[in-house]
């Protein structure tokens, strides 16, 4: 307003516009500073793993966001080896199926850009975990694949009931309950004769042997996880019952 000093005083107003220009002069912010992520092994490559999200309270390409992931490693290999990001709304996608046996958990360093000049940026972690599936049957150690069934297995005629046979080792790669191993005698020459402990595999006589017994027994033993669904395997006990053999013996020393 521009007003004189007549009497009576004339005045003038002019109105004036004055526009702010936006100055890139804030980062983008996650909307979380660290993910956390889930997934089963075995999931198939391609699929969505998790999408995260950035604002800029700016204008214009100040405020337009460009997702990335930083170069890492891991297992030695390039992290964009595992996953791909699109980068115009934060997708990250699995490159391959993973293995849990393998790969437990890795992180994933994410970093959100606009396009403002000079641009600013900020970074965010992905925690991604591999779930075990049971996928992975139980692997015999004793006897091992290299002797074959227990052929040679020997016992004494004179063996009396609970008289320990033979012990049948397996493991598990998977984990938690994927890798609880049961044994089982799914078959046998003399049922009666003998059994396998559940949690041990120990194969133990049920009774004594008597002279009517057949000198070759040969024992069928099913071994579970308790995986869903059960993953199992089997392994051939052969045992012959001789008459020289005797039962062992404690001896004291002096």
């Amino acid at each position: 307003m521009a007003s004189d000093a007549g009497s009576p005083p004339l005045t003038a107003v002019k109105e004036i516009i004055i526009d702010i220009s936006d100055v890139n002069d804030f980062p983008p912010v996650f909307s979380q500073r660290s993910y956390t992520v889930y997934v089963k092994e075995n999931y198939p490559p391609g699929k969505i793993l998790c999408s995260v999200s950035a604002t800029d309270p700016d204008l214009g390409d100040n405020a337009k966001i460009s997702y990335s992931i930083l170069d890492s490693k891991v297992q030695d290999v390039s992290v964009s080896s595992y996953v791909y990001m699109n980068s115009d709304n934060g997708s990250i996608y699995s490159m391959h199926s993973f293995d849990y046996e393998r790969l437990k958990v890795f992180q994933i360093q994410v970093q959100a850009k606009d396009h403002g000049s000079p641009s600013l940026s900020s970074n965010a972690t992905v925690h991604v975990f591999i779930l075990d599936q049971n996928d992975n049957a139980p692997a015999v150690i004793y006897p091992s694949a290299a002797l074959g069934s227990l052929s040679h297995q020997k016992m004494p005629r004179s063996a009396k009931a609970g008289h320990l046979v033979t012990k049948v080792t397996a493991v598990d790669a998977d984990s938690g309950h994927n890798a609880w191993i049961s044994y089982k005698l799914a078959e046998a020459t003399d049922a009666s004769l003998f059994s396998v402990n559940i949690y041990t595999g120990e194969v133990r006589t049920k009774r004594a042997v008597s002279e009517q017994d057949d000198s070759s027994q040969r024992l069928l033993i099913e071994i579970k996880d308790d995986g869903e669904p059960v993953q199992s395997t089997t392994v051939t006990v052969a045992i012959l019952i001789e008459d020289g053999l005797h039962e062992p013996t404690c001896t004291k020393s002096h």
